[in-house]
């Protein structure tokens, strides 16, 4: 089911990849990790679902509340070889500072034959099965509490095209001359702001955990208009975002299960 390629086609080591071998930030384990060999993985394919629904009294069935994607669990399972017992605990203790990374930050990972998406994972667990030879077959899993894998993000002016789900990072918008308000719009959503804006003013709207907006640098959230629909504003393939007082781009990536 598995084609290992020789590294040497990719401009990597002479050591063997899976076709789907990860990548934890952008580096390969079987580079980072003394004998290590990926042999197989799942968790990749279909997401389960969690589906609430309460019971009625006297009616056959349930009725359907709603559905939820639940987190993703990917699991590994590797060959660590080693020909001292003391260079196999050097790899296993290599092995832990990789997939801990650091301390409440996630990993980035990748696979060789999907290398355009990653995750965002965490280590959750690893084997623990008797340690019999210096050649051992093991395994570990990464939970990824968003479930969906991502692109590198883009940079657009115009509209955006995707088959993917699509995300709205973040607004630059150069003010074009002075004015009291702006109005920045993606299909029927608005965002609108009041307040005095000069000619070249940069206004930055992040759309990150925490939504900001920035004049010049400044906090300006308080400028945003109760009309605004700032919670379902977002971009669709086939959209533009769009303002008549400024020079607009917008940072986005695409996403998908």
């Amino acid at each position: 089911m598995y084609e290992f390629v020789e590294t040497t086609q990719d401009q990597f080591n002479k050591q063997k990849l899976a076709s789907d071998s990860m990548l934890i930030d952008g580096k390969f384990l079987e580079e980072l990790v003394p004998g290590y060999q990926q042999l197989h993985i799942s968790g990749r394919g279909l997401l389960p679902r969690s589906i609430k629904r309460d019971t009625i009294p006297r009616r056959a069935g349930s009725w359907y509340s709603y559905g939820q994607d639940e987190e993703r669990i990917i699991e590994v399972t590797f060959k660590l070889e080693a020909e001292r017992s003391e260079d196999l605990r050097e790899s296993y203790w290599q092995l832990n500072q990789i997939l801990r990374g650091q301390l409440d930050k996630p990993l980035e990972i990748k696979f060789r034959d999907d290398l355009a998406y990653h995750y965002y994972a965490y280590y959750a667990d690893g084997g623990s099965d008797p340690e019999q030879s210096l050649t051992l077959i093991d395994k570990f899993s990464l939970v990824c509490p968003d479930p969906y894998k991502y692109k590198d993000p883009k940079r657009s002016s115009g509209v955006v095209e995707s088959k993917n789900y699509v995300q709205l990072l973040r607004i630059e918008a150069a003010v074009k001359g002075d004015t009291q308000s702006i109005t920045i719009k993606s299909g029927s959503e608005e965002i609108r702001l009041k307040g005095n804006y000069m000619s070249g003013d940069k206004i930055i709207l992040d759309f990150s955990d925490e939504m900001t907006i920035t004049h010049n640098e400044n906090n300006i959230l308080y400028e945003l208009q109760l009309n605004s629909d700032l919670e379902n504003f977002g971009l669709r393939s086939g959209q533009a975002i769009t303002c008549n007082e400024a020079t607009i781009e917008y940072d986005w990536r695409e996403y998908r299960l």
